[in-house]
């Protein structure tokens, strides 16, 4: 009785052990699986670390160029209202020499007109001494055929002084006009 209860115990030994294997068995493939899935969490990890040090990387990059060129932008803002003065500057300057050239325009028709008066003027006292010269041509004539046809000095004086107030015309003044320069 002993021994069949002996046996009976082995029996269930042997079927716990059995058990247990299999047990064993299967947490060992379950610790595998979850080993394996640990690997590959690992991996992963190491992938995503990879991935954020690139990015955090890349965006280090482009906070550097960010800022490189917001200094570009300032640079060029500043050159850009440079530009402007300097064209302000040159639009004021063409303006005033705009405006010196119109008046110098200006001024030339007037030098103009004043040179077109004065040449009528001298023309007028050509033509005027021509006719004295003439008149003089004329008396000069008159007085020697009055000496050598015997006039009487006093008879050429009143013959001369009659041919000066109606021969010759007095020269005409100049009217003098102001010019702005």
């Amino acid at each position: 009785a002993e021994r069949d209860a002996l046996i009976a115990q082995l029996g269930e030994s042997q079927g716990l052990a059995g058990r247990l294997r299999d047990e064993a068995r299967t947490r060992e493939a379950a610790l595998a699986a979850t080993s394996e899935d640990l690997r590959q969490m690992i991996r992963e990890n190491q992938l995503v670390n990879e991935e954020s040090q690139s990015s955090a990387a890349a965006a280090a990059q482009m906070r550097r160029e960010l800022d490189e060129a917001r200094e570009n932008s300032v640079f060029l803002q500043q050159v850009v209202q440079a530009f402007e003065a300097e064209k302000e500057e040159l639009l004021e300057a063409y303006t005033r020499l705009g405006e010196e050239a119109s008046a110098a325009q200006s001024s030339s028709h007037a030098l103009e007109a004043e040179c077109d008066t004065l040449r009528k003027y001298a023309h007028g006292v050509e033509q005027a001494l021509k006719a004295a010269t003439e008149h003089a041509i004329a008396q000069e004539n008159a007085v020697a055929m009055a000496l050598s046809a015997g006039l009487t000095e006093s008879h050429l004086s009143r013959a001369l002084l009659h041919d000066n107030t109606n021969g010759v015309e007095s020269l005409p003044a100049p009217e003098p006009k102001a010019v702005a320069v």
